[in-house]
């Protein structure tokens, strides 16, 4: 508890000082919190997942936004959320870690056809590698998976459904008929609006 109190107080001193103080003292410590060093982290304790998996659900609805005021839809019947394909989130993982050590399209490329999972899939990443390394906002920071994408959204259904009253349905790529499914991305899931 001290612990927490301590680091709160640090943390806050910037932006309320008079309160830092207060709680600084009353934990015992001497002589003023605007004097201490700001709290170290501890990288071991962050979980890039969960934060990749929160992110990517507010991006979603975000989206989801946008896409309503563009076509200019109130009230919609429905929102179909289409999760990328699995090899997308393979050829990703692959890619980030190419793309660390060569931006070399021809490299790059050789090692993802490399990938007997994703041979059958060249003309797309052809053209997707340029697009990825051209645009570097196209590529999550963390790469999740599919099925972990499709959880979170499906547990977030009936949040985005309060949101924007209407019927929310999540799929995976492979099932959907939809050809917004092959423009799904990871982390980025396709957004079908139901008028």
């Amino acid at each position: 508890y001290d612990e927490a109190i301590k680091n709160l107080s640090l943390i806050i001193a910037p932006f309320m000082p008079h309160v830092a103080e207060e709680l600084w003292e009353k934990i015992g410590n001497k002589p003023f919190v605007s004097l201490h060093p700001w709290p170290n982290y501890d990288e071991k304790k962050i979980d890039r997942k969960a934060e990749a998996s929160e992110l990517m659900v507010h991006k979603t609805i975000s989206d989801i936004s946008n896409v309503l005021e563009l076509i200019d839809v109130k009230k919609p019947k429905e929102i179909k959320l289409i999760v990328s394909p699995k090899w997308k989130y393979l050829f990703f993982k692959l890619l980030k870690g190419e793309i660390a050590k060569t931006r070399d399209m021809k490299t790059i490329m050789v090692v993802c056809m490399g990938e007997v999972d994703l041979k059958r899939y060249g003309k797309e990443i052809s053209k997707l590698i340029p697009s990825i390394l051209k645009d570097a906002t196209k590529m999550p920071e963390t790469v999740l998976d599919q099925k972990t994408e499709l959880n979170n959204l499906k547990n977030v259904s009936t949040e985005i459904e309060n949101e924007f009253k209407c019927k929310v349905s999540v799929q995976k790529a492979e099932e959907s008929k939809e050809g917004k499914a092959k423009q799904a991305m990871p982390s980025k899931p396709g957004i079908i609006v139901e008028k």
